[in-house]
């Protein structure tokens, strides 16, 4: 955490409660101009995750994350995760057009969101996105732990 201006400003947050725990994720609002992501990076985690019931199979690749996006998965939705090892990293990415390819650009190489903690177990995160306009109303989302 870095504080400009009297704010908490951060790359990410980072999920390392170990053991079962059920996480509602919340989309509050996004920046419609471009699809915005909730991403969980899964590099040093171990353990499982569950959406309705299926598990969720972590990408064979050297960065794998897991990107939230409201169309799929709703305004609200709940995940199991069961942390054996490791951590998850949160930070937040939005669709950029390259050429005629749509990818989604992580938004991590600079300050990019404000955290504010609103209880013991529920945190609301305010973003801003790769243009770096400093709104931090690009995409502003809750995540409460449950159990």
């Amino acid at each position: 955490m870095n504080k400009k201006n009297n704010k908490e400003y951060c790359l990410y947050d980072e999920y390392n409660l170990k053991g079962k725990h059920k996480i509602k994720f919340k989309f509050i609002s996004s920046n419609r101009f471009r699809e915005q992501f909730i991403v969980l990076d899964l590099y040093s985690f171990k353990g499982d995750i569950f959406y309705q019931g299926k598990r969720y199979i972590k990408p064979k690749r050297k960065f794998p994350t897991l990107d939230l996006d409201e169309e799929f998965y709703g305004k609200e939705f709940v995940l199991e995760i069961n942390l054996i090892e490791g951590n998850i990293r949160i930070f937040n990415g939005a669709a950029k057009i390259i050429g005629l390819k749509t990818m989604i650009s992580y938004a991590t190489n600079d300050f990019n969101m404000q955290i504010e903690q609103l209880s013991d177990t529920k945190k609301r995160y305010y973003c801003d996105d790769y243009e770096k306009n400093f709104c931090y109303n690009d995409l502003i989302f809750e995540i409460e732990i449950l159990d």
